[in-house]
């Protein structure tokens, strides 16, 4: 017997599938803070940020569960894309505040609409959803 740990297929699959419907929701609540900043209170804006900092962890959690487990892998080019979309969603605040360059910081809601649609087709597959496929 290996003295490697694996996950359970079917912990691996809810595992997926609670972390990325999490992401969703996550994601959604950002848009709503950034609106709900820009058209009300602009002090939300710590929260914002507080909550994308959070978002963190089902994005990280996604992308170690998907190569740890061998029932996962099938998502791994999903949570590979989300991580690399959750960094670059950073790196776009980050660098826009660092060389003041507003343009480079007016990418990070675009940006934030890519991370939704990765996840979106995260959660699609994880809940076995094929998509449409008429004829």
């Amino acid at each position: 017997m290996s003295s490697v740990s694996t996950i359970q297929p079917a912990r691996a699959s809810a595992g997926v599938r609670l972390m990325s419907a999490a992401l969703v929701v996550g994601i959604c609540g950002q848009f709503f803070l950034a609106g709900l900043s820009i058209f009300s209170d602009t002090a939300l804006w710590s929260l914002h940020g507080a909550t994308g900092g959070g978002l963190s962890l089902p994005v990280i959690g996604l992308l170690a569960l998907s190569l740890a487990s061998p029932s996962a892998h099938r998502y791994r080019r999903h949570t590979v894309l989300l991580f690399c979309l959750y960094c670059l969603q950073v790196l776009l605040v980050a660098l826009g505040r660092e060389l003041g360059l507003a343009y480079v910081s007016a990418l990070h809601p675009v940006n934030g609409l890519f991370m939704m649609g990765a996840a979106v087709g995260l959660v699609n597959e994880a809940f076995g959803g094929q998509g449409d496929r008429r004829a």
